[in-house]
């Protein structure tokens, strides 16, 4: 039997961190006596000393280094175990973790969950935009249950379903030199002051390293936060931004703009449902969900197409 315990180790390795008693018991919230005592008890349990006195505080000697090192290599392993277990934690509460890039978070999911949780009112979601290679590696790793992004290269842990297709536009405003022209290319667009969204928006994140790879970076003359906030710096004529043919849906009227379509393969954007590659009992509420996802893309598709 062990005669100490995790918060023992814990405990080492905030003195370690520290290299003074005192600051390390606080950080764990205990008191410095009861510090001392719980190392005592540890060093009495290991039949080592694991701490001296150095005219910088406390030191580890090597005996302590080395239990330290072990114990990380311990809570690596709790860790690792508790991230195993949140899709499980998550199906017992009714959970859904869905990471999603800034076009379905945006311009579909609100929708479509919605309407799924008038028909299962049990389940409850949580619904965090990221971009779509962070979207990939959440549901590899299991931090989320589903992602929905654009991904060419597909992980062979994971399968892919069609969700929704959408098309990113240029707007410009109506004084703007391409207000007239049908089509332009996104490079065309790089040599003109632009209205983007927030830094931490997947959506400009990949608009910013489309347009370093072909040499001109976007000159960003104001970044918001909001679609509609977007709309009006275009349509007072700041600047031309992108977006997603879906958001344009929404605009308002009174907003003055005019719209092109983008000759760059890469604004065709496909949506994809991921999931993982494991098939059994405990996904089957997973499974029955992105069948409705994807009954939703295809009666949106006819819709668009009536």
């Amino acid at each position: 039997m062990f005669h100490y315990d995790l918060n023992d180790l814990l405990l080492l390795q905030a003195i370690s961190d520290c290299q003074n008693l005192t600051r390390g018991a606080e950080k764990i919230g205990l008191t410095a006596p009861s510090a001392s005592v719980r190392i005592r008890k540890l060093e009495n349990a290991l039949k080592v000393k694991l701490l001296k006195r150095s005219p910088k505080g406390v030191e580890l000697t090597s005996a302590g280094k080395l239990v330290v090192d072990q114990s990380k290599k311990v809570f690596w392993t709790f860790e690792g175990m508790a991230s195993s277990l949140r899709p499980f934690i998550r199906k017992e509460e009714g959970l859904i973790k869905i990471f999603a890039n800034y076009g379905a978070a945006v311009d579909f999911l609100p929708y479509d969950l919605a309407e799924y949780m008038t028909i299962h009112t049990e389940i409850s979601f949580v619904l965090e935009q990221r971009p779509s290679i962070d979207v990939v590696r959440a549901v590899s790793t299991g931090e989320a249950d589903i992602g929905i992004s654009v991904c060419e290269v597909i992980p062979e842990s994971l399968r892919s379903f069609p969700y929704h297709e959408d098309r990113l536009v240029a707007i410009v405003p109506e004084n703007h030199p391409f207000a007239d022209r049908a089509r332009v290319d996104f490079k065309e667009l790089l040599v003109f002051d632009s209205v983007g969204l927030s830094q931490n928006c997947s959506m400009q994140l990949f608009l910013c390293k489309k347009a370093v790879d072909l040499g001109l970076p976007m000159k960003l003359k104001v970044q918001v936060d909001n679609p509609n906030i977007l709309f009006e710096f275009v349509s007072v004529g700041v600047g031309y931004a992108i977006v997603s043919q879906k958001t344009l849906e929404k605009k308002s009227p009174e907003w003055k703009f005019k719209t092109v379509q983008l000759n760059d393969p890469w604004a065709r954007r496909e949506l994809k449902i991921f999931l993982p590659q494991a098939k059994d009992s405990e996904t089957n509420r997973l499974e029955e969900f992105k069948d409705y996802l994807q009954s939703r893309g295809y009666m949106n598709s006819v819709a668009g197409e009536q």
